[in-house]
């Protein structure tokens, strides 16, 4: 039997094993690129990796190994219409990855992962497969000579193992370790055949369920080139990639991530909200999407994305909707998402901080966007209304569900099931040709060349950035080019030079607009492409857009939001020396990002920060803020800049040439390699906070911090909730003065301690009455035993069920007892539902308990499975005892009903006679 392992305990293994083995333990890459304009999110483990691949390694890495974020909604791997159809698919889910860059390559990958699979997770060496591809003869002859895997078991494929970027570009073969899910040991030892596994319609590679994939192995020493030759690289890497999830659901033993404790929280908490049980079958559709979507949108939120009309904010709007129609299914009509976000941050605060980091922010976003699409759900569906009643009950017009899609934004496929819940159809044709109509009128009124092309209008490839000295300056345009992202268009341009600093070192890229007479273009971001900055805008008002309309422009970066940026940027300088002063010189910049609102330091350090090193950091910081340093920045060459003690940050690739960054003169507080911008003095930056410190990684530590006015923000914040946990504490005084809310919360712990042992005693003496009470007087007997039936609805202390039923096989051990009990619980008045036969809808637990001396002939598992199903439930347990239960049960005659039933199942005698 496989030993269970929380998905904590999983990812953990993964990481230990391989950083053991000399590899860099590295934190998860955001779930976003905001430098990669070719993708809209990180789709697989080795993308944020791609450059390495491609021969640009400036961390210079050899090992590494993570677990990475992953969100699969857009473009070629695109899972969003699968998710909750099946209970297998995910849009947002962890890769586990480790990866060698010219170091070691097949032997050792063999080696650790069949060690991984069987050591580690001490999976069953007969229940695994390993694939090859059909021409890899020395990896087939490796998983021989260094695994004890069963010859027969390693199978060997074709297309199926060999593994490509792209068209174009790096690949190879590859090697899979897949998992045997049958339900008994007898029936893997039954389908050991070789040939079963070579089958094209069973088995391994088959898409048969019963066979799932756990790891992949690609051997990429090939490249391929554009006329389908292929040749080998200079050096031969590794990447691997391992299912968090898959391998969560063999190890605790369930049939899909839905049931692992990735994901089982959320589905619980759903299926209590809506008090719609879940089902793996078609019943459970909302529930999986519900939970999977709520993934996606907040940690795409954590990382930096926000709800848009393009891109990538565009995308998780979507996602976010399509959530919100399938808890409109389950009868949710408030804000829901926002409601299990809780619960997602209990589950995945620690492994991922920021989630937790982001708290606030993550809420408000769900909680205005739910409250949105909502309204325009009330005003769409007041219009589909009045269109069905119009239609007299035949046919819903084409134009017209086109006209709610595109007027009102109400959802195609709600617009279907409303209509059919009224036996009312669709005129899908007619909605196909309004939506053609219109995408063609759209073609019509681009005079653009689309297809994410670049257009020349100048010479030139570099642009001059010449934003250190101003915010504003005259723009030429040396390309630009039209992108459509999830049907709507960008504009991209690249100037002669620019203002505005494009996305690096940490720093995101400015913000603006580029204009003239003819034309406004609003700069959503700014990102470099090789030597160039592109300004990715959109167009401002409507109408025709003309080339000659973009030839020039005046381009004007958001002061407002460059002065917030800088001051952060400047801030994680100083932040980096107080680490290195208070902490020690084993503190290095691991990674940073600054905009205007806060910043996040990644750096090398093993072990939480204490309040008191918390406090010094800040303090240092402030210190320095305060005594207004002066900031110059110099250019040298790199070998000179280093050799007079500049910092450099550990993976960054820098030129020859490199900008140097000294806060202070007579006493230097930072001297660091940055190409960012920055304030003059350190006294512009105002004020410095930390707030928070987590560990991503091991040895590794993130800080978030404020700068300037959102640092006063902050503080004003927690200023206002103290004082508001001092009224809510009963405080007379207006403002909290010196220790009283201290005093007055420790008070209330010890009074909450008191009453919660006294509370405990009462329960305990109230189930031991009740024990008593069941068994007083003459018990009536069957098949050999004495039998306790009663109904305890409105006995029961309040979740006490467990207590009990622990009490209760006590009590019977000495015995020769076969205890039933059960409680039925009415629905509220919200979701009672009257019948005609006049029942209405309850909850039905049931307890039941057997005397160890009646072992072998009745079993109290299979008793209350039995009665369960009576209402469709579901229940059992061990031998001596067992619970389980029914929803939305109908019980005409009440609790009658439920002894009448309880007495045929034991009137039917012990299991063991049936």
């Amino acid at each position: 039997m496989v030993p269970y392992m929380t998905a904590d305990q999983v990812r953990r293994a993964f990481l230990d094993f391989y950083g053991e083995k000399d590899h860099q333990v590295i934190p998860s890459f955001p779930v976003v690129s905001h430098t990669d304009p070719t993708t809209l999110f990180v789709n697989s483990g080795m993308m944020p990796l791609k450059h390495v691949f491609l021969g640009d390694n400036p961390q210079n890495y050899k090992r590494i190994c993570n677990s990475q974020k992953v969100l699969r909604v857009s473009g070629k791997h695109n899972d969003l219409d699968e998710v909750g159809t099946d209970d297998y698919h995910h849009t947002f889910f962890e890769m586990l990855g480790h990866w060698s860059f010219g170091d070691y390559f097949k032997k050792e990958t063999i080696r650790w992962g069949w060690q991984l699979m069987t050591e580690v997770y001490q999976l069953c060496p007969s229940r695994l497969f390993v694939t090859v591809h059909h021409n890899d003869h020395e990896a087939k002859q490796l998983w021989l000579e260094e695994t004890d895997v069963r010859p027969d078991h390693v199978l060997s494929f074709a297309e199926d193992n060999f593994w490509t970027m792209g068209p174009v570009g790096p690949c190879g073969y590859c090697s899979e370790i897949h998992y045997d899910r049958a339900a008994t040991d007898s029936q893997v030892s039954q389908g050991n055949q070789t040939k079963l596994y070579r089958s094209s319609t069973r088995g391994v590679n088959s898409g048969d369920a019963r066979y799932m994939e756990l790891i992949n192995f690609v051997f990429m020493d090939q490249e391929r080139k554009s006329d389908g030759s292929v040749e080998q690289l200079p050096q031969k890497h590794i990447d691997t990639g391992a299912g968090l999830e898959r391998i969560c659901s063999v190890v605790q033993g369930v049939k899909s991530a839905y049931e692992t404790d990735l994901l089982r929280p959320l589905v619980e908490k759903i299926a209590d909200f809506t008090r719609h049980p879940y089902d793996s079958g078609i019943a459970g559709i909302p529930h999986r999407i519900l939970a999977d979507h709520l993934r996606a949108v907040c940690f795409a939120l954590a990382d930096g994305v926000a709800f848009d009309r393009v891109g990538r904010g565009y995308v998780i709007r979507r996602i976010l909707r399509r959530a919100e129609r399938f808890a409109h299914k389950l009868g949710v009509n408030k804000p829901f998402l926002v409601e299990l976000f809780p619960t997602l941050v209990e589950m995945v605060g620690d492994a991922y901080p920021e989630i937790r980091e982001k708290q606030t922010f993550i809420h408000n976003a769900l909680l205005g966007e739910e409250t949105q699409f909502l309204k325009t759900l009330d005003g769409g569906m007041s219009r589909l209304n009045q269109e069905l009643e119009a239609c007299g009950g035949t046919e819903l017009s084409g134009e017209v569900v086109f006209s709610l899609h595109d007027t009102y934004g109400f959802p195609v496929d709600l617009t279907r099931q409303v209509a059919a819940e009224q036996g009312i159809t669709v005129d899908e044709e007619g909605f196909k040709d309004a939506m053609e109509r219109q995408r063609q009128r759209a073609q019509q009124s681009q005079k653009f060349q689309q297809g994410g092309q670049w257009h020349e209008l100048s010479g030139g490839n570099d642009s001059e950035f010449c934003g250190y000295e101003t915010l504003t300056a005259r723009l030429s345009t040396i390309r630009y080019r039209v992108i459509t992202e999830e049907g709507r268009e960008l504009y991209e341009f690249v100037f002669d030079q620019t203002p505005f600093y494009p996305t690096s070192g940490g720093q995101l890229g400015d913000r603006g607009v580029v204009k003239n007479s003819q034309i406004t273009f609003v700069v959503l971001s700014t990102y470099k492409e090789h030597s160039a900055i592109v300004h990715r805008c959109v167009r401002e008002g409507s109408g025709e857009v003309l080339p000659h309309m973009i030839k020039e422009f005046r381009g004007e970066v958001d002061a407002k939001v460059r002065k917030a940026t800088v001051r952060h940027h400047s801030a994680t300088h100083l932040l980096h020396s107080a680490l290195r002063a208070i902490l020690g010189n084993h503190v290095f910049q691991r990674g940073s990002y600054c905009d205007d609102k806060f910043l996040r330091f990644d750096f090398s350090h093993s072990g939480p920060l204490s309040p008191d090193q918390m406090d010094q950091i800040e303090t240092w910081v402030n210190k320095a803020i305060r005594a207004a340093h002066g900031v110059c920045i110099t250019e040298q060459s790199f070998e000179e800049a280093v050799a007079e003690g500049a910092l450099s940050m550990a993976g960054e690739s820098y030129d020859s040439k490199v900008r140097v960054l000294t806060m202070g003169r007579e006493e230097v507080v930072s001297k660091e390699l940055c190409g960012g911008t920055h304030v003059q003095c350190t006294g512009q930056i105002g004020w410095f906070v930390l707030a928070s410190d987590s560990s991503i990684a091991s040895g590794t530590r993130r800080v978030v911090a404020y700068a300037g006015e959102p640092a006063r923000q902050w503080m004003q914040q927690k200023r206002g909730q103290l004082r508001q946990i001092w009224h809510l504490l009963d405080g007379k005084d207006r403002e909290p003065e010196g220790d009283k809310v201290l005093l007055k919360v420790r008070g209330l712990l010890d009074q909450h301690a008191e009453l919660k042992k006294k509370a405990k005693e009462n329960d305990a003496a109230s189930i031991h009455q009740l024990i008593a009470d069941l068994f007083r007087g003459q018990l009536p007997t069957a098949h050999g035993a004495e039998l306790v039936v009663a109904d305890l609805t409105g006995k029961m202390p309040e979740g006490q069920h467990k207590a009990f039923l622990e009490s209760l096989a006590v009590k019977v051990a000495a015995e020769s007892v076969v205890a039933f009990c059960w409680t039925i619980e009415k629905k509220n008045e919200k979701s009672a539902v009257s019948h005609s036969d006049g029942g209405e809808l309850y909850d039905l637990r049931f307890f039941c308990a057997v005397s160890p001396k009646l072992a072998g002939k009745w079993h109290a598992g299979k008793l209350l499975s039995s009665l369960a199903r009576r209402w469709q439930g579901k229940g059992g347990g061990r031998p001596d005892r067992a619970q389980g239960g029914a929803q939305n049960v109908r019980l005409p005659e009440g609790g009658g009903q439920i002894a009448k039933e309880v007495r045929k199942v034991l009137d039917d005698g012990p299991p063991s006679e049936r």
